[in-house]
């Protein structure tokens, strides 16, 4: 038997209702998705103190979900009675404070004002079949029950999928009674019609709250069809908006069929916000050849003019990424912590700044991980609390302290053994951590205070990292010129300083460290809170070589000759700064390089105590990148 009309129109008549009902027996069925598809746009709109009428309720089990939730007060309406007596009796024990009523809502004995929110999944699509003056009649007719229905205050909760004439009409009709509209989508009831194979829609919820009629005044339309913060817009800038939605799905279903020789698919990206177009998307089929392809796709991406484009792609396996957390820091803007699976199945945790995207600020290398794109920090999964709010961060994976993935680190951790890795020392610039933690669990005789300007990266650090504080490692927020000074003038004295802080000047040709930190008054500060034979290591990227000297000249002005060490496939330079002695001339050049070669061989001993037998750091390469400036 088949349960669909031969026409649309039949879609708006009892009989067709009650017979279909019939004939589908004890089956339910849902428009649109079921609750756990819903959920999360419904509990935001519809509250369990609502006297709640569902419209068409039809025999889905989205109002027995809900009561079981704690919504008490629930009226059931539909216009066939069928339907009806199959759920009273299937709920009546279950749900008994749950009512069920065979009515017509476009002429509806409801009592006015009765109710605080009506929810409609799908009813009203089913009446509104085509823009025929008697449908469009009807239409009206069920929206102006609905709104007498609402108490002031009141909102119509409609799950649709927007045809072009059932929104052109549904924004005239919340306009001309002053309705406060919004229209949100909902992606998981389509990505659950996804998963089964089937053509999917856009599906929409509109929300429309009753309000007393203000002459004058101009009905809220707000658009959150993106995500994020609602936008207010324009009823012809929203039916723009959903039309796109709809044309790409269509789009998407039509490539997941064949794209036919000769033919070309053309989709533009345009801008969230501003409406720029972005990006041209030409999606081509192959040849088809007696061979098979090599590699089952292709992604190839061609600027124009003069803009540069990181990544190109070809083949299937393109790696894994999954969100831990995001947020916004008062200094570098947005950022985004990520778990991304590299190559050979080795797995990091990643922190990077949104306006610079292309570069890695800190990275830590996970333990038994494996990266899964699909849990989002937006997943249905458990999620683990944290104290930050406006992000969230998933269940963390092990991390692995006992590994430096940048470079520049492990060569700064080198240089610690010209102060015989221990003592007492200064970090600038925590990060994510990684470096601080490295040097706190290789080297239980260092003491470190770390230095952090915002305390967005503090945060970060501790909650995604790893970074802990103990009386060996402590963190001051603050900025590091300050925090120097203060030392200084109180007379604190270090083994060692570390510098790795960047720039958000790039102007100048440096971006690490900002030009303040290499001024000539600052290295005099720097040079105060360090003990005679003490030492700083300057993390530089320069790539104006007028610059670079005029650092280098200030530098040596202060400590004298100075240890350059490049570090191999970066941009980085380490410069090794050892304060004079006092009386003290300086050793010769053969005598500094002895001095670091015995260094990082002191270095590699102690840390074979915590990792393997292999050295770190391999030292015949090292000394090959070494120069004394």
């Amino acid at each position: 038997m088949s349960l669909l009309p031969k026409d649309s129109k039949e879609f708006g008549s009892k009989d067709y209702w009650n017979s279909f009902f019939a004939g589908r027996g004890s089956d339910t069925f849902e428009w649109y998705g079921e609750y756990a598809d819903l959920c999360g746009l419904l509990h935001t709109f519809i509250r369990p103190a609502d006297r709640l009428l569902v419209a068409g309720c039809g025999n889905s089990t989205l109002s027995a979900d809900l009561y079981s939730l704690g919504y008490k007060s629930i009226t059931n309406v539909d216009v066939s009675e069928v339907a009806v007596r199959q759920m009273r009796g299937r709920y009546g024990t279950s749900c008994p404070d749950m009512v069920w009523c065979h009515d017509d809502l476009t002429a509806s004995s409801l009592d006015t004002a009765s109710f605080t929110a009506v929810l409609d999944k799908g009813t009203l699509d089913a009446i509104f079949t085509d823009d025929s003056t008697a449908v469009v009649q009807t239409v009206h007719k069920y929206l102006s029950e609905v709104l007498r229905l609402l108490r002031c205050g009141g909102r119509y909760v409609c799950v649709s999928l927007l045809q072009e004439h059932i929104l052109q009409h549904l924004l005239q009709w919340s306009h001309s009674q002053g309705c406060i509209t919004r229209i949100c989508r909902c992606v998981e009831a389509e990505e659950s019609t996804k998963k089964q194979g089937r053509f999917t829609l856009p599906v929409f919820v509109v929300v429309c709250t009753k309000l007393r009629p203000v002459p004058g005044v101009i009905p809220v339309l707000e658009s959150c069809l993106g995500g994020g913060a609602p936008q207010r817009v324009s009823p012809e800038e929203l039916q723009q908006e959903v039309r796109a939605l709809q044309q790409y799905s269509a789009a998407t279903h039509a490539l997941l069929r064949k794209v036919s020789l000769g033919e070309e698919a053309r989709l533009e990206l345009c801008h969230a916000k501003t409406g720029d177009l972005r990006y041209v998307l030409y999606i081509l089929d192959a040849p088809t050849s007696a061979a098979p392809p090599a590699l089952p796709m292709g992604v190839f991406i061609v600027p124009q003019r003069r803009f540069q484009v990181p990544f190109l792609t070809a083949g299937g396996d393109v790696g894994s990424v999954r969100r831990v957390c995001g947020g916004e820091s008062k200094y570098s803007g947005k950022y985004v912590v990520e778990d991304v699976q590299g190559d050979e199945g080795t797995a990091f945790r990643r922190l990077i700044f949104l306006n610079n995207p292309n570069a890695i600020q800190s990275e830590v290398r996970l333990l038994n991980a494996s990266v899964d794109s699909s849990s989002q920090s937006n997943s249905k999964g458990k999620k683990k609390r944290q104290k930050n709010p406006g992000s969230e961060v998933n269940e963390a994976p092990t991390l692995d302290q006992h590994y430096l993935s940048c470079q520049h680190h492990l060569a700064m951790v080198g240089g610690l053994g010209l102060v015989h890795c221990r003592g007492r020392g200064m970090i600038l610039g925590l990060g994510g951590g990684p470096l601080a933690t490295y040097i706190h669990q290789h080297f239980p005789k260092i003491i470190m205070d770390t230095v952090e300007l915002d305390e967005a990266m503090v945060k970060v650090a501790k909650q995604c990292f790893g970074f802990k504080t103990t009386p060996r490692l402590t963190v001051t927020v603050q900025d590091g010129l300050e925090f120097c000074e203060e030392k200084a003038n109180s007379g604190t004295v270090y083994d060692f300083i570390l510098m790795d802080v960047d720039s958000k000047d790039v102007s100048v040709g440096m971006s690490c460290p900002p030009q303040e930190f290499v001024t000539l008054d600052f290295l005099k500060i720097l040079a105060a809170c360090l003990r005679p034979g003490g030492l700083a290591i300057l993390n530089m990227v320069c790539r104006d070589s007028g610059v670079w000297q005029d650092c280098v000249e200030r530098i040596k002005s202060v400590f004298g000759d100075i240890i350059c060490q490049s570090i191999p496939h970066e941009v980085n330079r380490l410069l090794l700064c050892i304060k004079p002695q006092e009386n003290h001339l300086g050793r010769p050049g053969s005598q500094v390089l002895d001095g670091l070669r015995s260094s990082l061989a002191l270095v590699n001993r102690l840390l074979r105590r915590k990792n393997s037998k292999e050295d770190a750091i391999d030292i015949d390469d090292t000394m090959k990148n070494i120069v004394i400036l």
